[in-house]
């Protein structure tokens, strides 16, 4: 995230967002971007140059300074040959000329490298205020949301079955623990319980890593094997991951680090 004043906006956005370090990777960095301020794009450039990319978001209270910073950061991209990335640009007032620069923008074949959202003609247009289109989506979404969480809701309230049905094939069974430092020797144990077609194993795999998820894969595979997953926290989102959505499907049970560790 860039900003004049990144410090500033670090702190005010962790105290909204106190868990956002859980769910991606933000840094930010000191930069003044506006119609005078032409060097900050070296330092920019340098930072963009490497990332993986999936769009460029550009917010300004001022639309003058946001199409400078859209128009700007499209030609670096262009530069640096970052074509398929997009470039997001918020225009409060001025939706036909970011349209007019979207349509200009445009390739064959690639048609969203500039796009423009958050105009007051939309959100204050009678659908919105009205009919309540807006309310409509957002139950639609939180609906999705709710059923997503089903399976999640239904192991959290049989916790403490699990577990202790858990401790107990741990106890008689042979177990292979695919955790943090244990990683290793876990990988080495499920080479080879799955070349001897091992029965019976318990498998207990962290899969906030993806060494631990490879390990959870694996012993998928083995025969009449119970798979235990641990993470730091439930996922909420599991049916986005397809690999996930997998190991989740075919383990006997989940649960967080400090729940399982208390067991």
């Amino acid at each position: 995230m860039l900003d004049r004043s990144a410090e500033r906006q670090r702190i005010q956005f962790l105290q909204i967002y106190p868990a956002v370090a859980e769910l991606a990777d933000v840094s930010f960095v000191e930069a003044n971007i506006s119609l005078d301020s032409q060097q900050v794009w070296r330092t920019i450039e340098k930072i963009v140059r490497d990332l993986p990319l999936l769009g460029v978001v550009i917010c300004f209270n001022d639309d003058q300074t946001g199409l400078y910073g859209g128009l700007s950061m499209r030609r670096l991209l262009d530069d640096l040959s970052r074509i398929h990335v997009p470039v997001i640009l918020r225009l409060g007032r001025h939706r036909h000329l970011g349209q007019f620069v979207a349509a200009m923008e445009s390739r064959q074949g690639q048609h969203n490298r500039f796009q423009v959202f958050g105009s007051l003609e939309e959100l204050l247009s009678p659908n919105i205020l009205i009919r309540g289109e807006l309310d409509t989506l957002a139950k639609a979404i939180h609906t999705q949301y709710r059923d997503s969480r089903q399976f999640v809701d239904v192991l959290f309230r049989n916790l403490p079955k699990v577990l202790a049905e858990a401790n107990f094939e741990i106890r008689r069974q042979h177990k292979i623990l695919a955790i943090e430092a244990m990683l290793g020797t876990a990988m080495s144990m499920l080479k080879s319980a799955t070349a001897n077609e091992e029965k019976g194993c318990v498998v207990i795999a962290d899969v906030d890593s993806i060494e631990g998820c490879k390990a959870a894969e694996i012993a998928l595979k083995l025969p009449d094997v119970a798979l235990w997953v641990v993470s730091s926290g439930y996922p909420r989102q599991f049916h986005d991951l397809p690999q996930l959505r997998a190991i989740c499907e075919g383990a006997a049970g989940w649960a967080t680090r400090e729940q399982f560790r208390g067991a």
